[in-house]
C-alpha cells in the first residue's frame, strides 16, 4: 500500500517536476547568452557561496522536523513545525545580519576580481534566508502528503525565476537585477506558503524540549551538507584562481546543464524517499525499508545509467543548442558532471539508511573524505587541463562518497542490500546501448537536431529491447503495476 503511494506520488511530483524544470531549458540559455561568460561566472560564484552557507541559516532543522514528525499524529507535527519555524527564521535573521557586515571581504575574496558587488551579496544573502525558510514550508508538505501544494509550489517558483530571467534580457539589465528579482520571487513563494499553512493549521508556542530534539538531529547534517555543498563549488575556485572567471562561467553552465537534467530524472523518486523511510523506521519496519529500497533505487538506476550514456553522446548537441559559442567548450565536462551527480544521487540513497540507523554524524567523515580527495583532484588536474580536469574531480569525490556509504549501510547497518543481478544486467544493457549510440554517431559528420534524434531513438529502441530481453523488466509487471497504481490513484 505503502509502494503505491509512492508511486502515485512520484507520478504527480514527476509531472510537475517536468514542469520546473522547464526553468532550466529556458534560463539557462536566456542567461548564457545575454551575459558574457564574465558576467555568468560573476552570477555562478556568488551563487556556490551563498548555497554553502545556507545549511547555516537553518541548521538544517527541516531534517529534524522530518525525522521526529513522519508517522506522528496531526497536532504532534504542528507543535514540531512551530518549533522548527522559530529556530529557522531568528538563525536565519542572525547568521544573515553576520554575512550582510562582512559583505565587503566575502566579496573580494569569492570573486577574486575588483569591482562593487556587495550589493550583489547582500540581497543574495536575503534571498537564501527566504530559500531556507520555503525549504520548511515545503517539508511540511510533504510530510503530510500534500503532494500537490508541494509541486505546484516548485512549479510557481520556477515560473516567476523565469519571468525574472525574461525581464532582464527584454530590459537588457545586469546580474543585480536578475538577483533582485529572483529575491522578490522567493519572497513572495515563502508568504504564499505561510498563508496556506495558517488557513489549514495552527501554531503553537515554540517548546524548547522538542526544539532540543529536533535540534540535535539535524545539527549533524550540517557539517555534511556544507562539505558536500563544497564538493560543488571548490572546483570553481580553483578554476578562477587558475584559469580566470571567464571559465568559470564556461564551467558554471555545463555544471547546471548535468546536474539539471540528473535532478529533473530523480527528484521525483527523491522527494518522498526519505519521509517514507523514516516512517518506515520509527515503525521498526526493516523489512518495508528493504522493499521500499529496492523499489526507488532499483528504478533510478534503470533510468539513470542509459540516461548518463546519453549526456555523453550528445552533449556537443547540448551545448550548442542552450549556449553561444563562447561555452562550446563545456561539451567536454557535462558528460562527466552527469555522471558525478549520478553517484552523488545512489550515495543519497544508501546515506538515508546510514542516517537513520547509524546517525547522520558518520557523513561527516564521508564527505570529509571526498571533499580531500576533490581538492587533491582539482590541486593537480585544474592548472593543466582546466574546466575538464574539475569534472573528472568531481567524479571521484562523488564516487568515493557513493562506497564509503555503501560499506558502511551493507557491513554496519545490515541494510540497504543491493542485488547485483540486477545491477549487473543494467550495466551491460548501458554499455551495449553505448556501443549502438558510438556507432551510430559515427555515421554522421555534423550534430544537428535531426541527426541527435536518430542517435537517441537507436539508443532508446536497443536499450528498451534489452531490458525486456534479458527480463530486467517485463510487460506483465508493467501492466501490473499500472492497474493498481490507476486503482489506487481512483480510490
Amino acid at each position: 500500500m505503502q509502494t503505491a503511494l509512492y508511486f502515485k506520488n512520484t507520478i504527480m511530483i514527476a509531472a510537475f517536476e517536468g514542469l520546473v524544470r522547464l526553468k532550466g531549458l529556458i534560463i539557462i540559455p536566456l542567461l548564457a547568452n545575454h551575459f558574457q561568460s564574465y558576467e555568468y561566472g560573476i552570477w555562478s560564484q556568488l551563487l556556490v557561496f551563498l548555497l554553502f552557507v545556507q545549511p547555516l541559516m537553518s541548521w538544517m532543522i527541516e531534517e529534524g522536523f522530518v525525522r521526529k514528525s513522519s508517522g506522528y499524529d496531526l497536532e504532534v507535527r504542528q507543535r514540531n513545525f512551530s518549533s522548527a519555524l522559530a529556530v529557522s527564521a531568528l538563525n536565519g535573521l542572525f547568521i544573515a545580519a553576520i554575512l550582510i557586515t562582512m559583505a565587503v571581504p566575502l566579496t573580494s575574496a569569492i570573486l577574486k576580481t575588483e569591482g562593487a558587488y556587495q550589493l550583489f551579496f547582500i540581497i543574495g544573502v536575503l534571498d537564501i534566508l527566504f530559500i531556507s525558510m520555503t525549504n520548511l514550508f515545503r517539508e511540511w508538505f510533504l510530510v503530510n502528503q500534500k503532494i500537490f501544494i508541494y509541486s505546484v509550489a516548485s512549479f510557481v517558483l520556477a515560473l516567476l525565476n523565469i519571468i525574472s530571467a525574461v525581464a532582464v534580457v527584454v530590459f537588457d539589465q545586469g546580474v543585480l537585477e536578475l538577483i533582485i528579482y529572483k529575491t522578490l520571487s522567493d519572497g513572495f513563494v515563502l508568504m504564499t506558503l505561510f498563508v496556506i499553512y495558517v488557513r489549514q493549521n495552527r501554531f503553537f508556542t515554540p517548546a524548547l524540549k522538542r526544539i532540543k530534539q529536533m535540534f540535535l538531529y539535524a545539527v549533524q547534517f550540517v557539517p555534511m551538507v556544507l562539505l558536500a555543498t563544497a564538493i560543488d563549488g571548490i572546483d570553481r575556485f580553483f578554476i578562477a584562481h587558475y584559469q580566470g572567471l571567464g571559465d568559470v562561467g564556461v564551467y558554471s553552465l555545463s555544471y547546471g546543464l548535468g546536474t539539471m537534467i540528473i535532478l529533473t530524472l530523480t527528484t521525483p523518486f527523491w522527494s518522498t524517499f526519505t519521509s517514507i523511510m523514516t516512517q518506515y523506521y520509527n515503525q521498526d519496519d526493516k523489512k518495508g525499508m528493504q522493499n521500499h529500497f529496492n523499489n526507488a533505487a532499483g528504478t533510478l538506476l534503470l533510468i539513470l545509467c542509459p540516461a548518463v550514456v546519453g549526456i555523453f553522446l550528445t552533449s556537443e548537441f547540448i551545448i550548442d543548442f542552450f549556449a553561444s559559442d563562447q561555452f562550446s567548450d563545456g561539451a567536454l565536462v557535462i558528460g562527466w558532471i552527469a555522471c558525478g551527480y549520478m553517484l552523488y544521487m545512489f550515495g543519497s540513497y544508501f546515506k538515508v539508511m546510514v542516517d537513520l540507523v547509524v546517525g547522520p554524524y558518520i557523513q561527516f567523515f564521508v564527505y570529509g573524505a571526498a571533499l580531500i580527495a576533490n581538492v587533491v583532484g582539482n590541486y593537480m588536474l585544474v592548472p593543466d587541463y582546466g574546466i575538464f580536469g574539475a569534472g573528472i574531480s568531481t567524479v571521484i569525490a562523488f564516487a568515493l562518497a557513493l562506497i564509503l556509504n555503501f560499506i558502511i549501510s551493507y557491513f554496519h547497518a545490515r541494510l540497504a542490500i543491493v542485488k547485483w543481478t540486477f545491477v549487473l544486467k543494467v550495466t551491460i544493457s548501458t554499455v551495449f546501448m553505448g556501443g549502438v549510440g558510438v556507432f551510430t554517431q559515427s555515421l554522421f559528420q555534423e550534430m544537428g537536431i535531426a541527426e541527435t534524434i536518430a542517435i537517441v531513438v537507436c539508443c532508446a529502441i536497443t536499450y528498451g529491447l534489452l531490458i525486456v530481453t534479458m527480463g530486467i523488466v517485463n510487460f506483465s509487471q508493467i501492466k501490473l503495476g499500472a492497474y493498481h497504481l490507476l486503482r489506487k490513484t481512483k480510490q
